[in-house]
């Protein structure tokens, strides 16, 4: 973006991109977060280094102003903290937290500002363009509605709803071009149905749940990275389709519950071996 003179962060419309379009960076960007967040709380010597490039990563991706991805990672890292507290400290942070906030909110009202603006605009990173109707996706839900319920269990087949004429009937509807649900629900049961789009949550549900289970036993940064990457991608797939597409970041989630089932095994036949060896 430099060398091509695109790169203007100060920009009321700028959203940093690089070579893709600013959702798919801010999805790399996430990855970066997750990582090097990860990473940071296993290598102590270099931490700073690491912590330097999750902070980095991470003022990238708020100029992608992809406010799925920014929100996800959010939710994603209080979750991953969430599991490694204990229930009365987490309790404590969250009223300490809720506290901190309101006496923001209380300060700045008697000072007389136009906090309802202000806060709007930092919530949707800037952009405010059609918030009413997330940005034009509740219209394009309601019109994929009757596509749904014609296959509902079975779906059109994997990535086989969207052919040239679906895509020209429903952009005509709507006066905006497309080739996607922003979903990757709607998009998942479009393909598969609902049967599918079950199985591969309850998959992703397992997952979450070993990871976090291996996470809190072992303290390997792989296990808090996947379980926080899995958590991610079930908040970004409710207004994203990039979790139902074959991208670098579900390529890294399959990898991610490949790893755990493998190693998952690998620690089941070590037990038994254990065992059978001290009988």
């Amino acid at each position: 973006e430099i060398a091509l003179g695109t790169f203007r962060p100060f920009s009321g419309d700028y959203r940093f991109s690089g070579t893709v379009h600013p959702n798919t960076q801010g999805l790399n960007l996430v990855v970066l977060c997750l990582s090097t967040l990860c990473l940071s709380k296993m290598n102590a010597q270099q931490r700073k280094l690491l912590i330097g490039l999750f902070v980095f990563s991470f003022a990238f991706l708020i100029l992608t102003k992809s406010r799925t991805a920014v929100g996800g990672l959010m939710l994603a890292l209080t979750l991953l903290w969430t599991i490694t507290v204990r229930a009365r400290y987490q309790w404590l942070s969250y009223l300490g937290g809720s506290w901190c906030v309101g006496t923001v909110v209380l300060v700045v009202l008697l000072w007389g500002a136009d906090f309802s603006e202000n806060l709007v605009s930092a919530a949707t990173l800037g952009r405010q363009e059609e918030v009413g109707s997330l940005t034009g996706r509740l219209p394009l839900w309601t019109e994929l509605t009757p596509f749904v319920k014609d296959r509902l269990l079975w779906g059109y087949g994997y990535d086989s709803f969207w052919t040239a004429d679906r895509i020209d009937t429903v952009s005509s509807e709507l006066q905006w071009g497309l080739r996607e649900a922003h979903s990757a629900y709607i998009d998942t049961v479009l393909s598969i149905g609902m049967i599918g789009a079950g199985l591969v949550l309850l998959v992703v549900g397992l997952g979450m749940k070993r990871t976090a289970s291996r996470y809190l036993t072992t303290n390997e940064a792989a296990y808090g990275f996947f379980f926080a990457l899995l958590a991610f991608g079930l908040v970004n797939a409710l207004t994203e389709s990039g979790m139902s597409a074959p991208t670098y970041v579900t390529f890294l989630a399959a990898c991610g519950l490949v790893f755990v089932a493998v190693r998952h095994n690998e620690t089941q036949q070590n037990r038994v071996a254990l065992r059978e060896e001290h009988l």
